[in-house]
């Protein structure tokens, strides 16, 4: 298996981070109307609900990446076991909840909207419930990463004073 260095690696996530942030960008800026780009000539508008839920999540996603930047800046400059990255691990944590929450307003709303109802099309409402519990089990995953990172800061910190 290929190895890259430690600096290739955190540089690799650190752009990958500023990709991910553009995109989000250019998502929020045509929003209001990918439903009909998922489901072309499906006839379905996209649902006022679903629209709305999609700008909080996409501020709660850039919180997340900003995090993760300011963490990857943190890891390149070798201050990895600070609290300074146990804090914004625990805010990615929380913005996975976040938005573990906000998929699941939107598949119940895309659920209770009519043209749900008329039968013409459940799918949303799976991929909606599919997304929030990925989000949740994600926060789940970061969350014990941030507990191991803050045992070992703590660890850190006192063998920095008994030296």
């Amino acid at each position: 298996m290929m190895k890259i260095s430690k600096t290739l690696s955190v540089g690799i996530s650190f752009v990958l981070s500023l990709i991910f942030a553009l995109a989000l960008l250019v998502i929020g800026a045509v929003a209001w109307n990918y439903t009909a780009v998922l489901f072309p000539g499906s006839g379905l508008q996209p649902l006022p609900a679903v629209v709305m839920a999609t700008y909080p999540e996409i501020i709660v996603a850039l919180v997340a990446d900003a995090m993760l930047i300011k963490l990857l800046h943190n890891v390149s400059r070798e201050s990895v076991f600070i609290p300074e990255n146990v804090a914004y691990i625990r805010t990615i944590s929380w913005m996975c909840f976040a938005e573990a929450l906000l998929f699941t307003g939107e598949g119940v709303a895309s659920l209770m909207s009519e043209q749900t109802a008329a039968g013409q099309n459940r799918f949303p409402f799976a991929v909606f419930l599919i997304i929030a519990f990925a989000c949740a089990f994600m926060g789940l995953i970061v969350r014990v990463v941030k507990n191991i990172i803050e045992q070992a800061t703590a660890i850190k910190a006192e063998n920095d004073f008994t030296v």
